[in-house]
């Protein structure tokens, strides 16, 4: 079955006063535009004119239109932002800087995953996604979900985005489990994979929640991890999800520093 890898949502109900001056802009670096892919359930409307959003290239799969109904996907693009801008959210921290930072990256929006929808479709969702981030080519793809299902045609579509350079950052997943002897999918396809496990603090405990074995290549923090929410809203929430986003969005920072 196909699903989210979170563990936990916590909202913040009244966003933080904002202070316009709090932020310079910051101009790109690059030459070559950094495109992610963030495959997951949409992006709230309001956020769809940031910066940070590509204006062309957005897809739904769901039949449900690109807004997030869900959440998820709006928490995930919003952590990738600030990794990308390094511009790390907490509770002093005033959130509107961050759309005063631009540099030379965007997300494209790839809505796979319907809540109501059984884990069949969203597996057949998923690999449409695949397919339509890389002809967008994209340069990295962030898929914050998983299972324990194998899909060779899945297989055969993520081993094509690595083949092409894509760097493909996914989820350990959440089942608390050793995924060595327990495989989960897509990220055991390819060793190429950054398969991202969850720890709670600098301490490197890993996270209860988070699968474990020698296969997760990356451990990132994701135990309640602050970033946006739908209707103008912030919250924390805790899962591989988190520590695969903040990943794709260190990723962005090494690209764009490289040229």
């Amino acid at each position: 079955m196909r699903r989210l890898t979170l563990t936990n949502i916590v909202i913040l109900l009244v966003s933080i006063q904002v202070n316009a001056d709090v932020e310079q802009a910051r101009f790109p670096r690059n030459t070559k535009q950094i495109v992610v892919a963030v495959i997951d359930t949409g992006l709230d409307k309001e956020l769809m004119n940031k910066n940070s959003i590509c204006k062309t290239g957005h897809k739904d799969f769901t039949g449900t239109g690109l807004t997030d109904n869900h959440g998820h996907g709006t928490h995930i693009s919003g952590i990738i932002d600030q990794y990308a801008k390094n511009y790390i959210f907490t509770k002093t921290k005033d959130f509107s800087g961050i759309d005063k930072i631009y540099e030379n990256y965007c997300q494209i929006i790839i809505k796979y995953f319907d809540p109501k929808e059984i884990g069949s479709d969203n597996l057949k969702n998923t690999i449409k996604a695949f397919r339509w981030a890389i002809d967008q080519k994209v340069d990295i793809i962030n898929y914050s979900g998983g299972g324990t299902e194998f899909s060779k045609e899945e297989k055969q579509i993520v081993e094509e985005a690595l083949n092409k350079g894509i760097k493909f950052v996914a989820a350990a997943g959440n089942e608390r489990g050793n995924i060595d002897k327990h495989k989960y999918y897509p990220a055991m396809y390819d060793k190429r994979i950054y398969i991202v496990g969850n720890i709670v603090d600098e301490s490197r405990e890993i996270a209860a929640s988070s699968n474990r074995g020698k296969s997760v290549n990356t451990w990132e923090i994701g135990t309640n991890v602050l970033s946006r929410l739908p209707i103008n809203k912030y919250g924390y929430m805790t899962g591989t999800s988190q520590s695969t986003a903040i990943k794709s969005g260190k990723l962005v920072q090494e690209m764009l520093l490289q040229h």
